[in-house]
């Protein structure tokens, strides 16, 4: 796996095309356990698998199609010649395939769900990387792809027993979960920014009154008609810079309440 760059996203599958099936190791093929004749201490209970052991899932009378959330067992029957046998065979291992790639894209996707987590990288950006390379995925969800109604059936058993849906349940919970914690994030650091240019906006309408008052104090200890004049030409700054004090005090009692 290492030369080849694979890297695992999830567990083993198994297919068995076999011209029968016996009953002793039915439970171990459907589980993908080992099969240890003569011994009880590993004997696995018909319950343990439910309906697996018994239901089958073939869409024709040439075969049965005993399915598991890990395997996919057929006996293949009523074959005379071998070409034909090979059909279903390899029609079986594509159905697998495909099945396999949809599980290994939802599961690479939440894998990086976890690894923004994890590395603390809970940027909008993350979840559009996820979204996009996800995407690439879609194609191959779409079972109408197979022309008989026949094969998307039974492709549709198999994502139901490989649970597909729990996978990408799993995805949907924390992708969901990361973009929670993205936009409290964002909320706060918005929040923090407005208490910022507030604070800012304060600082400035304080200086601009500073030399208003300076001016006014001149006046009440000196007195003089030029003063005057200026003062009341200052005048319409003073109620400007009051109105926008007054305004920003209103707009943070009703973030308050």
């Amino acid at each position: 796996m290492e030369r080849y760059s694979v890297e695992p996203t999830g567990k083993a599958f198994f297919a068995a095309c076999m011209n029968d099936i016996p009953q002793e190791e039915k439970p171990y093929i459907l589980s993908g356990e080992a099969y240890y004749k003569g011994t009880s201490t590993y004997q696995i209970r018909p319950e343990a698998l439910g309906a697996s052991l018994t239901e089958n899932h073939a869409q024709y009378e040439s075969y049965d199609a005993f399915l598991s959330p890990c395997t996919v067992a057929m006996k293949l029957r009523n074959f005379i010649q071998y070409e034909e046998r090979l059909k279903t065979e390899c029609l079986l291992l594509f159905i697998m395939e495909l099945t396999i790639l949809k599980i290994t894209a939802v599961n690479s996707a939440n894998n990086d769900v976890l690894d923004a987590f994890k590395d603390g990288r809970l940027e909008p950006k993350d979840i559009l990387d996820v979204s996009v390379c996800f995407s690439k995925s879609l194609p191959l969800w779409d079972i109408q792809h197979f022309r008989r109604q026949t094969v998307q059936a039974f492709a549709s058993r198999i994502e139901t027993a490989f649970q597909v849906s729990v996978c990408v349940a799993e995805y949907e919970k924390n992708r969901t979960h990361l973009e929670q914690v993205i936009s409290v994030r964002n909320l706060i650091a918005t929040e923090k920014e407005t208490k910022a240019i507030n604070a800012l906006a304060t600082i400035l309408a304080v200086l601009q009154v500073a030399p208003l008052l300076f001016t006014l104090t001149l006046f009440l200890l000196d007195g003089g008609t030029i003063r005057t004049i200026y003062l009341l030409a200052l005048l319409p700054s003073v109620v400007i810079v009051l109105t926008i004090l007054l305004l920003m005090r209103k707009k943070k009692r009703k973030k308050r309440i």
